[in-house]
């Protein structure tokens, strides 16, 4: 059986860290209106990203969260669900799973390629698998 199996992601470190803005955007699958608190990224994949916050957040709660932010002076609107927490001092990091979409997928994808050549133009590994990510996506 010949099955090919897509490259994973790997996610980035981003330095300095990332503000976005985070809200609930829904619960058990109803749209609410939410105030906006700040969070940073700290490191950010086209599937997932990892954040610090003061905020509790239930893991796995019937509830979806908005983050907006920008990278490569883009702003970007994405969806995602707690998948893992860490109290961290009086911090809290979390592991955040993205809603699939595949636009957001492929342009978050070509974004941090664009990052990584811009911030580290030495690292030519990573460099190539986020190109061979970028050639996988227009396939799909």
């Amino acid at each position: 059986m010949n099955q090919s199996v897509s490259p994973q992601p790997i996610r980035l470190r981003l330095s300095p860290s990332v503000k976005a803005d985070l809200s609930i955007a829904c619960i058990h699958g109803r749209v609410i209106d939410c105030k906006k608190v700040p969070v940073l990224i700290l490191a950010l994949s086209p599937v997932s990203m990892e954040i610090t916050t003061n905020l509790l957040l239930p893991v796995f709660g019937h509830y979806v969260l908005s983050f907006e932010f920008q990278i490569e002076q883009v702003w970007l609107k994405q969806y995602g669900q707690v998948a893992l927490r860490k109290k961290e001092d009086n911090l809290y990091r979390y592991h955040i799973s993205f809603v699939p979409n595949e636009s957001n997928r492929r342009m978050l994808t070509g974004l941090l390629n664009a990052y990584i050549r811009r911030t580290r133009p030495k690292h030519v590994e990573i460099h190539q698998l986020y190109s061979k990510l970028s050639r996988y996506d227009s396939i799909v």
